[in-house]
């Protein structure tokens, strides 16, 4: 069982966090306030060990005044003026009671000396430091996790989510340490009690968000006990930290372990919290197959990835090693951090649409009171600032130099009033509409229901929706007795006479629906205020309808391109798969080929057809035309070679006939093939070919000549009287036959083309090279030599006798 609290509940809740929270931000500035803040130095860095109560020098600044009282690095403070080390704030509140030129007397505990050694010093001013800019960046860096965690919670006061995530944020901004102050207000035990206990609690919660948002994570759902597991020791981590503000194990562990293991124990606990959130959320990102959830926290994802992720890693870098992360890595990692809330409240947005109603302002009384009170608004957020820019310096004075802090009361003023703009805007806003509805109930109705549907009908992703739409806004606005919303031009008879019918327009001046209005319950008629905003309204709906029109139109051309493009991808396949994957194993002669398609599918064609022990068939075929009709007829042509192969190594021309006659039969007169076919015996080094009408064969023979292969027969395919010869060629070890089609030597580069002279030379060239280096290196030259461009199928075989 469930339990939802009510509204007012939850608003009283809401408050009373926020105003807590601005209570313990105030406090902070205060600590952190000129006049509460150290402004001298001795000139070393050290650092507080608990178990002993002393402060551990690291280094010691040159002709500081701490060398120059003899301070070393290695030395250990045990008592400042007579008083010893309480705590970690003990030194800094000391510091903070002093000026430039005071003394101080130091008790030291040198390390291979038993006695204690007094060292006395004068203070001087603290110079201003590059890791000033960092410290004031770590000032204002809560700024934003406060501003969009308070934000979301008050817009989704319903939604726990929006409350996991103020929670977090909150833990976040109090994160940061409350200054060293003295001496220590009344409000000071509170203050650390605040801080201690969202410090403990800041990791269980930030798992939590990840863990359940936007769905349960794929951790969460095979450990659900976890997330409980981490709050219930985050509430044992926050009352260790009540007395002290800090993160530490409870009182027992404290006991046994010590102040400064108790630390380390909880600083593991925070940082294992931290990245059990970054592992669940990385899981649920990369785990769900709902596409657009996907999309919808990738922002989100990478943001905190990258803004807290690193963050985490420079913590654990700090916290376990000896390693100081240098001052531009501080404040990167700090910049980083600062945009984390934005990606993080993107999603919560996101995934509810948060609406704000804007009302359109035509009176021009109301444009008076509204421009009046922005003008006024102004004034007071510039009037403000310079308030605290010109007066704080004045109160400033004795503690710092004014031009220091004159930028600072500079934007501290601009902070408040931006949110006295903003408040202002707030409250603007809602007495705005109660005039409007109070003296302009008419046109305020007209100009919500003009609004929000031209806001929302752009949103629309179907009729049905556009119709819902549509339905209940003019309801709620005109109240008709009766409401018929068509988006179709033939609509059904009304049940009763309308009053009012505003057709919707369409393409070419043809209606494409229409608003149909039976009389108003008020039996008030329709005014023309009433008709033009009915007009306007179809307007918007006409505009709707033709986007979700050109929409379905652009889909259905999408999936058909698609569906078309798939086709082609398998055509072309099924093509490469037709092609021979393997040249024939000859003694006596090496072979490789090789297609280039200029489309997905072409008409191009090469085989080596196996025609019995020691005989191998070569064959290369260019079928008339493009495309996929010329992929067909090549596949026809291929297939009634191979029918017909068996008999080739009796009787060539006869074969040749017989594919001829076949593919006279089958095709057009205007669609034919050229082909050249041959008949290679590998024991007497003899190329019996059959040349039709195709491209010569070039033949370069050992001493360097060039014989060519020309045609024996007319084309194949275009005449059923069809005659032919065969002719023979001995091929001498180390001569070299190219078939190739007319697209490598009509590759054209502007007017020229590659040209056979080129293919010649190119081959001269390679002049003891492999076949398959051959094509490889004669195809690269023809797509070189055209730019990439290819107007036709490139195809090459060769044959060099070994």
């Amino acid at each position: 069982m469930h339990f939802h609290p009510s509204r007012p509940i939850l608003v009283a809740a809401a408050v009373v966090f926020t105003v807590s929270l601005l209570l313990y931000s105030g406090c902070w500035i205060v600590a952190k306030w000129p006049g509460h803040t150290s402004v001298v130095e001795l000139g070393f860095d050290d650092e507080y060990q608990p178990a002993e109560h002393v402060q551990l020098i690291r280094s010691v600044y040159h002709a500081s005044p701490a060398e120059t009282a003899g301070l070393r690095v290695g030395d250990r403070i045990v008592a400042i003026d007579g008083m010893p080390e309480t705590d970690e704030g003990f030194q800094p509140r000391i510091w903070m009671q002093h000026r430039p030129g005071d003394p101080i007397h130091l008790t030291i505990r040198r390390p291979g000396q038993q006695d204690l050694i007094f060292l006395s010093a004068t203070f001087r001013r603290r110079p201003a430091a590059p890791g000033d800019f960092l410290e004031q960046l770590s000032v204002w860096f809560p700024v934003p996790y406060l501003i969009v965690g308070l934000a979301v919670l008050f817009l989704r006061l319903d939604h726990p989510s929006a409350w996991r995530l103020a929670l977090m944020f909150a833990g976040v901004a109090v994160s940061r340490a409350m200054p060293p102050i003295a001496p220590r207000p009344a409000w000071w035990p509170v203050a650390m009690a605040y801080q201690g206990i969202f410090l403990g609690m800041v990791g269980p919660l930030f798992y939590w968000t990840f863990a359940a948002f936007p769905s349960p994570s794929p951790m969460d759902r095979r450990w659900p006990r976890l997330k409980w597991i981490c709050l219930g020791l985050g509430v044992l981590f926050a009352a260790g930290g009540v007395s002290h503000g800090g993160l530490r194990a409870p009182w027992p562990f404290t006991q046994w372990f010590g102040i400064q293991t108790s630390g380390r124990i909880g600083m593991v606990f925070l940082i294992a919290c931290l990245v059990l959130g970054l592992i669940s959320f990385a899981t649920s990102f990369f785990g769900t197959q709902d596409l657009q959830t996907r999309r919808r926290i990738r922002v989100m994802f990478w943001g905190t990835l990258f803004g807290l992720g690193l963050n985490v890693v420079g913590l654990v870098v700090e916290s376990f090693t000896r390693v100081q992360l240098p001052e531009w890595l501080q404040t990167v990692l700090l910049l980083l951090m600062l945009l984390t809330p934005v990606f993080l409240a993107y999603a919560v947005v996101v995934h509810r649409v948060l609406e704000f109603p804007v009302l359109l302002r035509r009176s021009a009384r109301y444009l008076l009171v509204q421009r009046g009170f922005t003008i006024l608004l102004s004034l007071g957020s510039i009037a403000l600032t310079l308030i605290f820019a010109l007066s704080l310096p004045k109160y400033l004075e004795a503690a710092v130099d004014v031009n220091v802090t004159q930028p600072s009361s500079i934007a501290l003023g601009a902070v408040f009033g931006t949110a006295l703009l903003w408040g202002g805007t707030q409250v603007h806003r809602r007495v705005s509409g109660k005039i409007d509805r109070a003296f302009f109930r008419g046109a305020y109705d007209a100009r919500v229901i003009l609004e929000d549907l031209a806001e929302k009908t752009r949103t629309a992703t179907d009729r049905a929706q556009l119709a819902r739409l549509l339905e209940v806004h003019l309801n709620q606005a005109l109240k008709p007795r009766f409401l018929r919303v068509e988006l179709q031009p033939f609509a059904s008879p009304a049940p009763e006479p309308p009053e009012c019918v505003v057709p919707i327009p369409g393409r070419e001046g043809r209606p494409s629906g229409a608003l149909i209005l039976g009389p108003r319950l008020s039996e008030e008629p329709y005014s023309r205020e009433d008709r033009r905003l009915l007009a306007s309204i179809a307007s918007q709906a006409a505009t709707a309808l033709e986007n979700m029109r050109l929409a379905e139109e652009i889909a259905e051309r999408i999936e058909r391109e698609r569906r078309a493009e798939r086709e082609m991808e398998i055509a072309r396949d099924v093509q490469s798969r037709l092609l021979p994957q393997m040249p024939p194993r000859l003694k006596t002669l090496d072979c490789a080929a090789c297609c280039i398609q200029a489309r997905a599918v072409g008409g191009d064609y090469y085989d080596f057809l196996d025609l019995g022990p020691d005989r191998a068939g070569l064959v290369l075929g260019d079928v008339s035309g493009k495309g996929v009709h010329a992929a067909l007829l090549m596949a026809n042509l291929e297939a009634y070679l191979r029918s017909q192969c068996s008999m080739a190594p009796l009787d060539p021309v006869a074969m040749l006939e017989q594919v001829n006659l076949m593919l006279c039969r089958s095709t057009r007169p205007e669609h034919f093939a050229t082909l050249f076919f041959g008949i290679y015996d590998d024991a007497a080094r003899e190329l019996t070919y059959v040349n039709c009408g195709h491209n010569p064969p070039v033949w370069i023979r050992r001493d360097g000549t060039v014989d060519r292969l020309q045609p024996t027969a007319t084309v194949i395919g275009a005449f059923e009287r069809w005659q032919a010869s065969a002719r023979r060629a001995r091929l001498d070890p180390h001569d070299l036959l190219v078939v190739f089609s007319d697209g490598v030597t009509e590759a054209p580069r502007g007017d020229e083309e590659f040209g056979e002279r080129r293919l010649i030379d190119a081959l001269q060239a390679r002049n003891g090279s492999s076949a398959a280096a051959v094509v490889s290196d004669i195809l690269g030259r023809v797509q070189q030599f055209s730019d990439g461009a290819q107007a036709d199928d490139l195809t090459l075989l060769v044959a060099r006798a070994r």
